[in-house]
């Protein structure tokens, strides 16, 4: 069988998890119940402290609100942590496109993992209402912090903080795809309690965004601030639109405001360049006008690039032409020369004379102009220092100039020991002094050593949430290639499991795998009785006869109680230990036993404390056992009442002789005379009614 990607709707194979052609996700319990919903008054309840939304998530209380929605911050009672809880504008969570461009960006968004960017959790719909989670950030956004140090972040703390920011920029942009946050603002940046930037909202503001403006017709000028010209003309947005509005937000945190705040912002942008910042140094200006400029290619390719600019790194110079007018007698060598730029000159003629002279001290002269000193150089083109890498790509410093990225070759470096140093984000520097001979070649083979590793991890069952340091990072099986490195606290979430903790360290460049086999946090109990068919009573309710088994019983103390009719009960507390099997057998004893009672003459009615059962002889095989007392009656004879005791399992045998009753003379006088006025002629109807007669006297 085969289904389609719902993005760009390529033909997969039943069971693809991410779309090969445009890296989507397709984990169908994602948003299987995510559709559009209803008209606000559909809905059966709203979303508002106090409410716990979809089973699983309680609010606490409101941490946000404008015109992209509510946030809300709740507790996640199934991974039992706090999270951020951001409830969509209903107009949106109606419109189709908007659900679909969510659906889309949320899909692309949790692919993405890095200290420095905010994790989404999930997008849903309850009662009629659409909300996304994610990780809940404690300390306010990069504007308030902004406001808390007096409208200006100082320029020394700006630079490890915005390290931080690029660093998390660039990741997205260097993952396959890349990922375009498209809305960056201070806004969307947030601070940990310890200080620590993370970039929310990739992608989520920018549908939100949109289809509210498509909606609406309105469009955000807190956003637009920040937005790149072709940004604006809505075509070749790509990673340097996120450079250009990141160079917003760090003129913005430097200056006060942002670089266009007032009037036509649209057409400044456009058309017209920022203000330099009036009390910053040169190079932090021409960094930021760089970030801001109209062209894409202007701006720095990277992030880093950018704030390393703004930090004062010396960008690689490029090839000057130097003008007649412009020589100059060369300066006196400084004691360490700077690296002078790749270049590839003439050799110098090896005949001597006047012209060769000349030649020669035109090249000082020409390094002078260039600014670069002058130095003892013999014309040999032959390179002099290759610096080779693993991974390539690295930023190469020779002492303190950048000469470029490796594979590099340098032509022209000073003689003497000169600092190497190679760099590259998310691998350990790489640091080394080398002699460097003239006319000789140097070459450099660097591995660098990765600050992160590859785990992998596993659990028997599979699908298990999976939480690193408590964050949510996905579900088993999971892979997770280039993780920071570290010490990590490593929990496994699955219902009806016992949750597993461990603490694992994983090397730079290595690799671990975590497998987990998950014990059931439910037992059996199997329960017999000797005889069987016992009714077997677990926690007081009735769940079915012995011989039973009981499955998927909760670990932990439970009652067991088993009844049998003419039988003692048992009962025993029991402790079900996890994933596994206990054992109950109740011996049952008979509790009844066996009463005859006979009598002379028999007829007598017989009364069981105080209710009739039989007429003598009387046989019972079933009457508990215990003390009754036992009372006789018969006409014309004394009542007999006796107290007897039946065993258990066993016959007691009451036998009894009645005692007449003793019938008065004068009784017996008035029934003879009684008895002859009625009959004068014997017959046997006569003596039934004399007997009736009898009977009547006896009892006075």
């Amino acid at each position: 069988m085969s289904f389609k990607c719902w993005n760009c709707h390529t033909e997969l194979p039943e069971g693809t998890k991410e779309c090969p052609n445009c890296h989507t996700s397709l984990e169908g319990h994602i948003f299987d119940g995510m559709h559009t919903v209803g008209p606000e008054g559909n809905a059966a309840q709203q979303i508002v402290p106090g409410v716990t939304v979809a089973g699983r998530y309680r609010v606490l209380r409101e941490i946000g609100r404008g015109g992209m929605g509510i946030v809300y911050l709740a507790h996640d009672r199934t991974m039992d942590h706090d999270v951020a809880l951001k409830v969509i504008p209903q107009s949106l969570a109606m419109d189709p496109q908007a659900i679909h461009d969510l659906k889309k960006e949320t899909a692309i968004a949790l692919r993405l993992t890095h200290e420095n960017l905010v994790r989404l959790h999930n997008l849903e719909t309850w009662e009629g209402q659409a909300f996304v989670t994610m990780e809940y950030v404690d300390g306010g956004s990069l504007t308030q912090h902004k406001l808390d140090k007096g409208g200006r972040i100082p320029i020394s703390e700006f630079i490890p903080l915005f390290t931080q920011i690029a660093k998390g920029l660039d990741y997205s942009h260097h993952i396959n795809p890349p990922v375009v946050h498209r809305d960056l603002k201070p806004l969307n940046i947030l601070l940990t309690h310890d200080g620590r930037p993370k970039i929310a909202d990739f992608g989520l503001a920018r549908v939100m965004r949109d289809s509210a403006s498509r909606v609406s017709g309105r469009e955000s000028a807190g956003t637009l601030a920040y937005m790149a010209p072709e940004q604006i003309r809505g075509k070749g947005i790509g990673p340097w639109t996120d450079i250009y509005a990141l160079s917003a937000v760090a003129y913005e945190m430097l200056s006060g405001e942002p670089p266009f705040a007032t009037g036509d912002l649209r057409w400044q942008i456009l058309n017209e360049d920022p203000e330099p910042i009036e009390d910053l140094p040169d190079n932090v200006n021409r960094a930021l006008l760089t970030g801001l400029s109209k062209d894409k290619d202007g701006r720095p390719k990277t992030a880093i690039e950018l704030i390393n600019m703004i930090a004062g790194e010396p960008a690689r110079p490029k090839a000057a032409s130097v003008s007649a007018s412009a020589v100059k007698p060369a300066p006196e060598p400084a004691p360490q020369p700077q690296i002078k730029t790749p270049v590839y000159t003439e050799p110098a003629p090896k005949s001597g004379g006047i012209k060769s002279a000349v030649f020669f001290i035109l090249g000082l002269i020409v390094l002078a102009a260039a600014g670069w000193g002058a130095w003892m150089f013999l014309g040999n083109s032959e390179p002099m220092l290759t610096v080779v890498s693993v991974p390539a790509g690295a930023d190469v410093f020779v002492d303190s100039g950048r000469v470029g990225k490796t594979p590099v070759t340098i032509n022209e470096v000073p003689t003497g020991t000169r600092k190497i140093r190679v760099v590259r984000d998310r691998y350990e520097p790489f640091e080394e002094n080398v002699y460097v001979d003239r006319g000789k070649t140097k070459n450099m083979n660097v591995s660098l050593v990765p600050l992160f590793g590859d785990l992998e991890v596993t659990s028997e069952p599979a699908g298990a949430t999976v939480l690193i340091n408590g964050e949510s990072v996905g579900n088993t099986p999971l892979s997770l290639p280039e993780f920071e490195y570290g010490d990590y606290r490593l929990k496994l979430v699955l219902d009806r499991y016992l949750p597993v903790t461990r603490e694992f360290t994983l090397p730079k460049g290595g690799k671990i795998n975590i497998s987990e086999s998950l014990v059931s946090e439910f037992g059996n109990i199997e329960i017999a009785s000797e005889p069987a068919g016992a009714s077997v009573f677990l926690d007081g309710k009735k769940i079915g006869v012995t011989p039973y088994t009981a499955s998927d019983v909760k670990r932990g103390k439970h009652s067991i109680k088993l009844s049998l009719s003419r039988h003692g009960g048992y009962s025993e507390t029991v402790d079900v230990p996890s994933g596994g099997s206990i054992k109950v057998f109740g011996k049952l004893s008979v509790n009844v036993g066996g009463l005859v009672v006979t009598s002379t003459p028999s007829g007598a009615s017989v009364y069981l404390n105080g209710k009739k059962v039989g007429k003598t002889p009387y046989k019972s095989g079933d009457i508990a056992n215990g003390s009754y007392k036992v009372k006789l009656m018969l006409n014309k004879y004394n009542d007999l009442t006796k107290t007897v005791s039946v065993p258990r399992g066993d016959v007691y045998r009451l036998k009894v002789k009645l005692k007449q009753k003793e019938v008065s003379s004068k009784v017996e006088k008035e029934w003879e005379r009684a008895i002859q006025s009625h009959y004068s002629t014997p017959s046997r109807a006569q003596d039934k009614q004399r007997e009736a007669i009898q009977k009547a006297w006896s009892t006075k």
